[in-house]
């Protein structure tokens, strides 16, 4: 009886009901979203189904909050978005992607989207995406992209030198002074291989042959207050007319290093009794002028470790001090450069999700710190850090190339070397 109030009330009732509950669930979405991520078992499942999919409209409100995050707190760094897992994306998808290009290209910065689908690929070229952003097939490819990149934006403010070295003109950003020695390298223009079983790559220069050590001319280093760094973005780059690219360093980095240069200096003193002009740090470079060098480099890396801004990561810092062990001399100064490396390189290992390591990194860390282990003859660890190392590996994509000081396998192989003669050396101290 359409008549009867008891009727109506029954479709009021429901109507209040479904739409109250539409509202609340759509409210809902970006909090099942992330759950889904922290969650394991079957309940990932179900709140992967309740959250609806990926890179839609529904996971947009989570998305943008979490990408502004990350944008604001990586400021002066290019973007990466791993795209091998996303099937599906809506309109709303590409509009934050148009969106945040826009932004990023203001501020001088470019998206990568490394191992897209062939839905993906289509789409972006459907849309004209693929034009605006950096589509490439692997992380490997990433990185020598990447390093490539870099040599050519900063080749116009160089000038050739010695050997065909690139002599960089740049001022310091921390005391302002042009008295500068720093030369710009590129990994790729170098044809990498390992000697026996050495813990250290060495390095040829593809076009020549000729054995040139890239380690050696990678610190870049301020004569007048030894602000030291082998990443050219810690300085400014300029030219006749003035600055062209600033220094990434902050204002905080910047008084912290300021506060530091008399510790500098005297570690210069301290360790270069034989320094003799502004020569000493440039080419051809002695070892203890490379060992100096990396003193410094680590000395201001570790000075700006602990701000939290992520400028320099526990990788950085513990890399400095792997090179450093190559020009260490004496038993004292390596030992404590292997105490480092632990330190360090422990501490990028943990914290690789937080510190959205790349596969470089990781791989690095794990070689570094095999090392160390042996050197301290800490075997249990040793086998430990060589079976993450080899699980590590085993879960990168098939078509990651073997070669390249980037490539993971490059320095797999010689790890794997150096363990099966440990092994073997283990072996016949228990025949004897």
């Amino acid at each position: 009886n359409f008549k009867s109030p008891l009727v109506w009330d029954v479709f009021a009732v429901s109507t209040y009901f479904t739409v109250s509950a539409v509202f609340f669930y759509v409210g809902l979405l970006p909090d099942l979203a992330i759950a889904r991520r922290r969650i394991t078992g079957i309940r990932q499942w179900a709140y992967r189904l309740l959250s609806l999919g990926q890179l839609k409209l529904m996971t947009m409100a989570e998305l943008t909050a979490e990408l502004s995050h990350y944008v604001s707190g990586t400021s002066g760094k290019d973007i990466v978005f791993d795209f091998s897992g996303i099937e599906q994306i809506d309109s709303s998808g590409l509009t934050l992607l148009t969106n945040l290009n826009k932004k990023l290209k203001a501020q001088n910065r470019t998206i990568f989207v490394i191992r897209p689908s062939q839905y993906v690929t289509e789409l972006f070229a459907s849309s004209g995406l693929d034009k605006t952003l950096k589509m490439l097939a692997s992380l490997a490819e990433l990185e020598q992209h990447m390093s490539t990149n870099l040599f050519e934006r900063y080749l116009p403010y160089t000038h050739e030198e010695e050997d065909g070295l690139r002599r960089l003109s740049c001022s310091c950003a921390v005391c302002g002074s042009k008295t500068v020695v720093g030369y710009l390298t590129d990994p790729n223009f170098f044809k990498w291989t390992w000697i026996g079983d050495s813990p250290f790559p060495s390095s040829l220069v593809k076009e020549t042959g000729k054995a040139l050590d890239y380690y050696s001319i990678s610190p870049i280093v301020c004569l007048d207050c030894f602000m030291t760094s082998t990443r050219i973005t810690d300085f400014n780059i300029v030219n006749d007319h003035g600055l062209v690219f600033k220094s990434r360093l902050d204002d905080n980095a910047k008084s912290l290093l300021s506060k530091t240069i008399k510790k500098r200096k005297k570690l210069v003193e301290t360790e270069g009794e034989e320094l003799k002009g502004d020569s000493f740090f440039e080419h051809e470079r002695s070892r203890e002028a490379c060992y100096i060098l990396y003193l410094l480099a680590e000395s201001c890396a570790r000075t700006t470790a602990v701000l939290k801004s992520n400028m320099t990561p526990p990788f950085f810092v513990g890399n400095l001090n792997y090179i450093a062990l190559k020009y260490a001399e004496s038993t004292e100064q390596k030992n404590e450069h292997i105490d480092n490396c632990r330190t360090w390189f422990t501490q990028a290992i943990n914290n690789a999700d937080e510190e959205n390591a790349s596969i470089y990194e990781s791989t690095v860390s794990y070689f570094a710190l095999l090392v160390a282990d042996m050197n301290l003859q800490r075997t249990k660890d040793a086998a430990q850090t060589y079976a993450d190392f080899s699980e590590l590996v085993a879960d990168l994509p098939q078509n990651i190339s073997a070669e390249g000081i980037t490539s993971p396998h490059f320095w797999y192989n010689q790890a794997k070397l150096i363990w099966q003669k440990e092994i073997e050396k283990a072996s016949k101290a228990l025949n004897l």
